[in-house]
């Protein structure tokens, strides 16, 4: 009991210094003429992964590998499942085609990546099934790739009035306090999360890919509901594309800096479910669109489709319990 309490108190102060760094992080990101796409790619996206990325960096420190990628890829498959259904349930999302054709893919690509890159005995240390310290250099300069790209062909025009953004040193100091706030939650929930698993007698990999995965998507979750409010369908599609690349390039790749990712049949049926996710999600959507013709211009997620998306995230922990 005291663990999962400590694991509470760990996901409130992990959301809580989340949402100070995005906050933050966007106000910056306004200061430097960034549109909405590339905030939620690359700010937003980045923000909200952070509690992925403290957690794992922690957990590959102290050699939990198996925990860091379960973390990851039940993140993914929560960010994919249960938050884009979860937004389409309080407003069906009306998102442009090219966010669609380019999100979907390069989520699927990044997945796709991973698994080779992890299934190659010439990167691994080990020469097991795992992601090396070279896996995570190759995984983190294609994002550098990807984000110098996405800033370049995003970047807005000067405006011709000045914007009333909040102050400078305020943003900053947000960030400061948000970043301070994730390592020490990260802590927690790594603690607590390992003595829970001990106590309940289940795998490492079982917390991480749901329990773990869960409260550090709280802040994706937060951000794709209040996206969904506010009819933001760009500003939601880009912060899950974003989180998940970045939770596969950056997270996974720094954590496999620091220690061996093993990356045994679990890990790879996660990694298979993520990218299979994304490409029903595209799949559907595409003909969904293509069915609706030139009338509707836009790729449509009803409340139908979110239900049956969060009905697939349960299917999804059922099957993650039945295995562990």
């Amino acid at each position: 009991m005291l663990s999962f309490a400590a694991l509470i108190l760990g996901f409130i102060l992990l959301t809580t210094s989340s949402r100070w760094f995005v906050d933050g992080a966007i106000a910056i990101g306004k200061r430097f003429r960034l549109s909405e796409l590339f905030i939620g790619i690359a700010i937003i996206a980045v923000g909200t992964s952070l509690p992925e990325l403290a957690v794992n960096l922690t957990a590959a420190g102290r050699g939990f590998g198996e925990l860091a990628a379960a973390n990851i890829l039940g993140s993914n498959i929560a960010n994919l499942l249960l938050i884009i259904g979860a937004a389409a349930l309080i407003r069906p999302i009306n998102a442009e085609p090219k966010r669609i054709r380019t999100g979907l893919p390069l989520t699927i690509l990044a997945t796709l990546l991973v698994i080779v890159l992890a299934s190659h005995p010439i990167f691994g240390l080990s020469g097991a099934a795992a992601l090396g310290w070279a896996d995570g250099l190759i995984l983190i300069i294609i994002f550098a790739a990807f984000t110098f790209y996405t800033y370049r062909k995003e970047r807005l025009p000067p405006p011709e009035e000045p914007e009333v953004l909040a102050s400078t040193r305020r943003a900053v100091a947000a960030v400061a306090l948000g970043g301070i706030g994730l390592a020490v939650s990260a802590n927690v929930i790594v603690n607590s999360a390992t003595a829970l698993a001990a106590a309940l007698g289940v795998s490492q990999t079982l917390i991480g890919e749901t329990i773990v995965a869960l409260g550090t998507s709280l802040p994706e979750l937060a951000a794709g509901i209040t996206a969904a409010r506010r009819n933001a369908a760009d500003l939601l599609i880009g912060n899950i594309v974003g989180s998940n690349v970045f939770n596969l390039l950056v997270v996974l790749g720094a954590s496999s800096i620091m220690t061996d990712i093993p990356f045994n049949g679990r890990a790879t049926a996660n990694a298979l479910i993520a990218g299979a996710s994304a490409a029903l999600l595209w799949g559907v959507l595409a003909l969904h669109h293509k069915l609706r013709g030139i009338i509707h211009p836009h790729y449509v997620i009803e409340r139908a489709y979110g239900a049956v998306l969060v009905s697939c995230y349960v299917a999804y922990l059922a099957f993650a319990a039945w295995q562990g």
